[in-house]
């Protein structure tokens, strides 16, 4: 299935969290109302039906109150998961690796996400560690890319090989891939209103206990609250089967695929089946300490939660089945392989890659190339493949010592920033030799700028709100200074802003390309400018493309260049678009791109970064040295 659909797909999962969601809180509902008719009976009130108590106007203000503490719950819950993947991990007792950490866990760690959002485009999540957990699990999460954030424990790190680890990292990018960061965050904001009923028949309990040492109180009042507070507990126990149920109904099968975009990504099978194999072989489970183990449940690689009767309720398949999936022949190979398995720190872990021949200039030239074609590029958009992993480890690797240790302090990163912005607009621009940081930057081949920035952003976040715009009015104020804005600049500054920005929210989706088609028409006009030299070919591919879209003349654009403050708003009003509908914008820049069939580095890295400005993340092109 197509990056895009996999994307609406899990949009489309939604509605059937709504279905069962409203299935719950109507048996909620309904139950509560039964239970305070036969507390009413026991009470001594003059007794009716129980039709006729389900159809009085009590029993409809109980059940409104009811649905008002579900809602409210929820909302609450929504309201604080709304700073993104941090609250998540916060909440999951998980606290931030430095990026410049000098444990050589935690920086294999961060050069193994690093490397997998190299090659799969997309932007560095920040990376944190669940100190206190020795089993081994890991979870993303966040309501947009920008703010997601990759979660180990420390288990995960102390007992897993690299391949493992990488395996496992595999797993969780493929979440980010196919789109259920979202549905999770949902999932945990709409189940914390049907769970709140039970907490509050643990609040009347523990309530009534300590009233009960009262001789004020008396006791048939305390009875009376204690069993209310235990009926509503075993209502509670609705809430929490419903809320496992969806979980596994909207789980189970994203776990599978995640494991086998995990395999195609690294082809590597025994990597994310060693690490499922090591949860049994280490800890016999995934099981967090954390409080807060259950609403993180369905985030996580392994079960996080014992369940008893879990064959239904699991959120997660059994670790036998999902590694038979994986290669039906790998679990007597790991049963062999583990028999004699030592600890992590007693074995030699390192990996070392095969050369891909990148040269100067960013080129790869040790691969069976296919042409690039707009097709094959259509086709690449979260589709990352082994070779691009190994082109991302190579060229991770590649970077110098000094680069690599000023992307990642956030003290250095800052300026790196500054001089990739200032390289932008003079890529033929001999280096200032007494800035050691432009001139480093220069210095390497334009294939790595991109995945610099990103990285560099990603040190970034930890920066306090204050001090994280400031960057970006530097950054502004960088592109302003000469009078002529290129579109690398463009989206350079666009990324840096919704990277470094201060609040991340997931804005409402526009589910039509007419409502944006003057966003459209500006993007593809300045991309049209770089399909070809001649004028007039640039303004006939441009309506030749627009046509595609609307009806309306916007030939104007040619000859008047949108604003940084048009562009900027476009490119937002872009990345709301609902993913299947992003699937033609993204295909008419290609388009434009490649029209003169002639492909060159400069053009591809813009519109890579297009593509991840639109949330599309696009993998870098092997490109041959003949192109």
């Amino acid at each position: 299935m197509s990056f895009y659909r996999n994307q609406d797909k899990a949009r489309r999962n939604t509605g059937l969290l709504l279905f069962y969601l409203l299935i719950a809180i109507t048996l909620i509902i309904l139950t509560i109302d039964i239970v305070t008719y036969f507390l009413l009976l026991t009470a001594s009130y003059q007794p009716m039906t129980l039709e006729t108590w389900l159809l009085s106007k009590h029993s409809a203000a109980i059940a409104g109150l009811t649905l008002l503490v579900i809602i409210g719950g929820s909302l609450v819950q929504l309201a604080k998961l709304s700073r993104g993947g941090i609250a998540v991990a916060t909440m999951a007792g998980a606290t931030p690796v430095d990026s410049n950490s000098a444990d050589g866990k935690e920086r294999q760690l961060l050069n193994i996400t690093e490397e997998m959002a190299i090659a799969s485009g997309t932007p560095v999540p920040r990376v944190f560690l669940m100190r206190g957990e020795s089993a081994i699990n890991a979870f993303v999460a966040g309501t947009t890319i920008e703010n997601t954030i990759l979660a180990v424990t420390q288990g995960a790190l102390d007992k897993l090989t690299r391949d493992e680890l990488q395996g496992v990292i595999g797993h969780e990018f493929s979440h980010i891939l196919n789109g259920d960061m979202k549905l999770n965050i949902r999932l945990m904001g709409v189940l914390a209103g049907i769970l709140l009923i039970g907490k509050f028949g643990e609040f009347l309990i523990r309530g009534n206990r300590h009233r009960s040492y009262s001789r004020s109180t008396s006791n048939k009042r305390g009875n009376q609250a204690a069993l209310l507070g235990l009926a509503l507990m075993a209502i509670g126990y609705i809430g929490l089967f419903f809320g496992r149920l969806i979980k596994s109904a909207i789980s189970r099968q994203r776990e599978f695929l995640a494991d086998a975009s995990s395999v195609q990504f690294t082809r590597n099978p025994d990597g994310i089946a060693g690490a499922l194999y090591a949860i049994d072989h280490y800890d016999g489970h995934a099981y967090l300490l954390s409080a807060h183990a259950e609403d993180v449940s369905h985030l996580c690689f392994g079960e996080s939660v014992k369940i008893r009767w879990g064959g239904l309720l699991n959120s997660h398949p059994p670790i036998t089945d999902r590694i038979k999936a994986i290669e039906p022949t790998l679990l007597p190979r790991l049963k062999a392989r583990f028999r004699n398995r030592l600890p992590r720190s007693e074995y030699n872990s390192t990996k070392t890659t095969q050369s891909l021949g990148i040269d100067t200039q960013g080129f790869t030239t040790s691969l069976n190339q296919t042409p690039i074609t707009p097709d094959v590029v259509k086709q690449s958009i979260g589709q990352p493949t082994p070779e691009h992993f190994q082109y991302a480890q190579q060229l991770h690797g590649n970077l110098p010592s000094s680069v690599a240790l000023w992307i990642h302090d956030r003290s250095k990163a800052e300026h790196v920033l500054y001089a990739l912005l200032k390289l932008l607009p003079k890529q033929d621009l001999q280096a200032d030799q007494s800035d050691p940081v432009f001139a480093a930057i220069a210095a390497l081949p334009q294939a790595s700028r991109l995945p610099i920035l990103d990285i560099t952003i990603a040190t970034l976040k930890a920066e306090s709100p204050q001090k994280r715009q400031q960057i970006i009015n530097h950054c502004e104020a960088l592109i302003q200074q000469d009078s002529r804005i290129q579109l690398s600049e463009l989206i350079y500054y666009f990324l840096i802003q919704k990277g470094l920005a201060i609040h991340n929210k997931p804005r409402r989706t526009i589910r039509s390309l007419q409502q944006v088609d003057s966003a459209v028409a500006l993007l593809l006009s300045v991309l049209a400018r770089h399909s070809s030299s001649d004028k007039q070919q640039q303004c006939r591919y441009f309506q030749q493309v627009m046509n595609y879209f609307t009806n309306k003349n916007y030939a104007e654009l040619m000859t008047n260049p949108p604003s940084a403050k048009a562009m900027n708003a476009a490119l937002e009003e872009l990345q709301r678009l609902n993913p299947l509908l992003k699937q033609p914008v993204i295909n008419a820049c290609i388009d434009l791109i490649l029209k003169d069939q002639q492909t060159n580095l400069k053009e591809i890295e813009i519109l890579r970064a297009v593509c991840e400005a639109l949330d599309c993340p696009m993998p870098p092109l092997l490109l041959s040295t003949q192109t």
